[in-house]
């Protein structure tokens, strides 16, 4: 079976590691910062918070470390990845999501250091996936709050340095300009014409005080900061403008497409929308159809049981790693348990087939790494007698239904 996860983690073992790949008229103050970044690390615990990211599993080298990570993969029986940051970026804000922390790291970075940073790291994540290219799939990140036209440059230069899935959007609330405003038309078109997706990657994008409360709010606000740029997209009609641009919406579970899209759609139906109507000739079910697609990481039984709702073609699989509540190392066993008793064909569809067509992978290249690592078809589909405890404790993929 081709397996493809649409949501994987990479980063340098330490924030210094960024180094080479910046700028030399940035270092000196790129020095600045990791010191302060350290001393945050050292009051916090010993690197504990692995560049302000979230919690991880045995702190894996594979973050990093290529011969490791493909081992961890092949063990997984995944064939390709799409890699988004572990943590953040060189100047970026410390820790990037929460952190147990009332008091983060500020540090007032400069425009050449707002664009510098992304940079470095896409820099960095290229040297990654250089090794295996066609596995390893790695999405770059935007200086979007530099304005368009530097975002247009950066998708260009990612691009050329082999980065093959596509660009991560900061969240709406973010920026000072919403993704409806026509002068992104500009980024767009870049990122159509070069075949590059759009991701929304979960992220709460805000500290919530740093108090016990901190996870609660981060888990129950940061999927829906995350794909509100969808109807921010749908409604301003991008992709009426741009039929052929691609956006995930990953790192999510996946229950939310349905209701969602039903309330999109009588939004637009509504008397009220009349207007809206006049230049967005189809509903926005349609759009998602034609151009959006779901990452279900760590996915549930109960979201393959509503695989047709969500839109089977527009489903995809990602397991999370290396973080605790993704798949990694059970992956296995959490296939077994959501895809036993589908059609195969679906299944092989959600796992591997859609994430190809998606995000450009080398199917070719990719059956030969399946036929090394496996598994087998029938494998995966074996029903699961019995669900791993410490999988339960850890992973959302063994819930036992949508939220649960």
């Amino acid at each position: 079976m081709l397996i493809v996860s649409v949501d994987c983690h990479a980063g340098p073992e330490g924030i210094a590691d960024y180094r080479p790949y910046l700028d030399p008229a940035v270092r000196s103050r790129f020095d600045e910062y990791t010191s302060q970044v350290e001393r945050f690390d050292a009051r916090l615990g010993s690197g504990r918070m692995r560049l302000g990211g979230a919690g991880t599993r045995s702190e894996t080298s594979g973050l990093w470390d290529t011969t490791v990570r493909r081992q961890d993969l092949d063990a997984d029986g995944v064939a390709g990845e799409v890699i988004f940051p572990q943590g953040g970026v060189p100047f970026g804000r410390y820790p990037a999501i929460g952190g147990g922390t009332s008091d983060p790291l500020r540090w007032e970075a400069s425009s050449e250091e707002r664009l510098a940073g992304p940079r470095a790291y896409n820099r960095w994540l290229a040297d990654l996936c250089s090794e295996e290219p066609a596995r390893h799939h790695g999405v770059a990140v935007l200086p979007m709050r530099e304005g368009i036209d530097a975002a247009v440059q950066e998708v260009q230069l990612a691009v050329s340095l082999g980065l093959k899935g596509g660009v991560s959007l900061p969240p709406v609330g973010d920026l000072a300009v919403k993704y409806n405003d026509r002068d992104y038309d500009r980024l767009w078109a870049v990122c159509q014409d070069l075949d590059a997706p759009l991701n929304l990657h979960g992220s709460a994008g805000q500290f919530y005080g740093g108090g016990p409360e901190e996870v609660g709010l981060i888990l129950a606000e940061t999927d829906f900061l995350s794909r509100r740029t969808l109807w921010f997209l749908i409604f301003s009609g991008v992709f009426e403008r741009f039929p052929r641009l691609r956006l995930v919406v990953t790192e999510q579970r996946a229950h939310w497409v349905r209701p969602t899209l039903e309330e999109l759609d009588s939004i637009y139906r509504s008397r009220i929308s009349e207007g809206l109507r006049a230049f967005l000739p189809k509903p926005p079910s349609e759009y998602f159809g034609q151009s959006c697609y779901v990452g279900g990481s760590f996915l549930s039984r109960a979201e393959c049981e509503n695989r047709h709702d969500i839109g089977l073609d527009r489903l995809m699989w990602g397991s999370d790693y290396p973080h605790t509540e993704g798949t990694w190392p059970w992956t296995m066993d959490s296939l077994r348990l959501a895809l036993s008793g589908i059609p195969k064909s679906e299944a092989m569809a959600i796992v591997g087939e859609n994430a190809v067509r998606c995000y450009g992978f080398d199917e070719h290249a990719l059956r030969r790494t399946v036929r090394r690592i496996g598994p087998s078809v029938d494998a995966v589909m074996q029903p699961l007698a019995h669900v791993p405890e410490e999988g339960v404790a850890q992973s959302w993929a063994f819930r036992t239904g949508i939220w649960d």
